[in-house]
């Protein structure tokens, strides 16, 4: 397989309300540059709810090409440069502990 060239949610629509459904995000489904499909499933639906019907989403731009872990590092860096502070002491002398 080559390059990516889209990404699709895969998800299974839980029926409630009125015609409604709530999307669950099951996997993802990754079209590449040689004409190949790959489905990484993360869940299987299996509530009495479940048909047996997925549909698939075209992920965002700024999704695409990223991987969970990547989309997390930034936040992860920025918590690190932060200075820790000291814990404080304030449990007090009558503690039976």
């Amino acid at each position: 397989m080559g390059n990516p060239i889209k990404r699709y949610d895969i998800c299974a629509g839980r029926p409630y309300g009125d015609d409604k459904k709530h999307w669950i995000n099951v996997g993802r489904l990754t079209e590449w540059d040689d004409g190949g499909l790959s489905i990484e499933l993360h869940a299987v639906p299996t509530g009495s709810w479940f048909d047996g019907r997925l549909s698939c989403f075209e992920q965002e731009a700024r999704e695409q090409g990223q991987s969970r872990g990547q989309r997390q590092a930034p936040q992860r860096e920025q918590r690190r440069q932060q200075p820790r502070s000291e814990p404080a002491d304030d449990f007090g002398d009558d503690n039976p502990f």
